[in-house]
């Protein structure tokens, strides 16, 4: 396939141009690698192309766009559209990239729309590989840094609406990572490996997800990369909409949680009717990644409203945040589990239940401890309601 760049000082700038900065049209196997595409020789200063910095589309599957080797990488940034779209193609490698950031690391160069947009005809992207070298830097871009609008495509250990550093905001105006409405299945944001998760912080908030079956694993989300220190999204850490069902967050293992805190609002919102079946399983919310670092989400650690249902809260540590601690809201939204968590100092209650969720079960109410002689003590109380249990 065709191949643009080559390792070492010199390189190409493809910047300053009408359209497109790079196209590749039906061109499989392509690798792109070491290139400036949208900024100066410097890599710290826009000369933005008009359209997309990079666009594959009509088959240019396997393409390589920079190949996580140190030094590789491109800069792609102050491009007018996306910094890169795939479109109708698949299988696609995207490592080692400053996708909206300069090479400085610190620079905000945002593209006009996304960072990175695969379409709905494409599956198989691999966006960072979890390695130091094949990590990208999406920050700063007008929108979302990645949208996913397609199936099977995995994104792994990157640092996103951060710095360079992982300890400074330069934030995507949208999320940091969304998958749409439209996306296929099997779509998978960070992993339990120990390098694969993301940094996801410094943006309007950090993952959206809307559709079916999205795996969430191993992110810092609102936190530094140090997993204990705050650069916080400015809405949730985790938001579930519209048609977000049997997402899963977190995998019930210590390498498969994530550290989600410092969320300007809350830690993870699951929202609307069609929202629903989804798993929450084993997190840290509110809480740093060394188990006592104090990192409170603004206003909740999990909302559940507005209809959602039969969703699963499980064994996490939901602890430190301003105001509840878990809050299911709204007579439409029911039968959702929750078991088994830490739910520890919050400025609000541990858990509330209001305008008639869950059914309308009340709080079981409890009264003692009542001496029964010198050596006993008895505790009483009203029991949960049918059909339920209280652990």
């Amino acid at each position: 396939g065709m191949v643009i760049g080559a390792p070492g000082a010199i390189r190409n700038i493809i910047s300053g141009n009408n359209q497109v900065g790079i196209l590749m049209d039906s061109s499989p196997d392509a690798v792109i690698i070491n290139n400036h595409i949208g900024t100066d020789l410097t890599g710290n200063d826009n000369l933005n192309n008009g359209d997309e910095g990079i666009l594959l589309r009509n088959n240019s599957n396997n393409a390589v766009i920079g190949d996580g080797i140190a030094g590789n990488g491109n800069i792609i940034a102050g491009n007018g559209q996306s910094g890169i779209r795939v479109d109708g193609s698949s299988n696609v490698s995207i490592l080692g990239n400053y996708i909206g950031l300069g090479r400085d690391g610190f620079s905000g160069l945002g593209n006009g729309i996304y960072g990175i947009w695969v379409g709905t005809t494409s599956t198989g992207a691999k966006i960072g590989d979890g390695t130091a070298d094949g990590r990208n830097y999406i920050a700063a871009n007008s929108s979302n840094g990645i949208l996913i609008s397609g199936g099977a495509n995995t994104i792994l250990g990157n640092y996103i609406g951060t710095n360079g550093a992982g300890n400074f905001a330069v934030g995507n105006l949208g999320a940091g990572i969304v998958v749409a409405q439209t996306a296929g299945l099997g779509n998978r944001i960070g992993d339990a490996s120990g390098t694969g998760g993301n940094l996801i912080s410094g943006n309007n908030f950090g993952i959206g997800v809307q559709n079916d079956g999205t795996i969430i694993l191993g992110n810092y989300i609102g936190v530094q990369a140090s997993g204990i220190s705050s650069t916080p999204n400015l809405n949730e850490g985790i938001r579930l909409t519209l048609n977000a069902q049997n997402t899963q967050i977190g995998d019930g293992t210590t390498s498969g949680k994530n550290v989600i805190g410092r969320n300007t609002t809350g830690g993870i919102l699951v929202s609307g009717a069609t929202a629903g079946f989804n798993t929450i399983d084993y997190n840290f919310i509110g809480i740093g990644a060394d188990s006592s670092g104090f990192v409170p989400n603004g206003a909740y650690g999990i909302r559940i409203e507005s209809g959602s249902n039969d969703n699963t809260v499980a064994h996490n540590v939901i602890t430190n945040n301003t105001g509840d601690g878990i809050v299911i809201d709204g007579a439409s939204t029911t039968f959702n589990i929750v078991s088994e968590n830490i739910i520890t100092n919050h400025t609000g209650k541990g858990i509330s239940l209001l305008n008639g969720a869950q059914n309308g079960i009340l709080a079981p109410g409890i009264s003692g401890p009542t001496p029964v002689d010198a050596a006993t003590f008895q505790v009483t109380g009203s029991t949960a309601g049918a059909g339920y249990t209280v652990e």
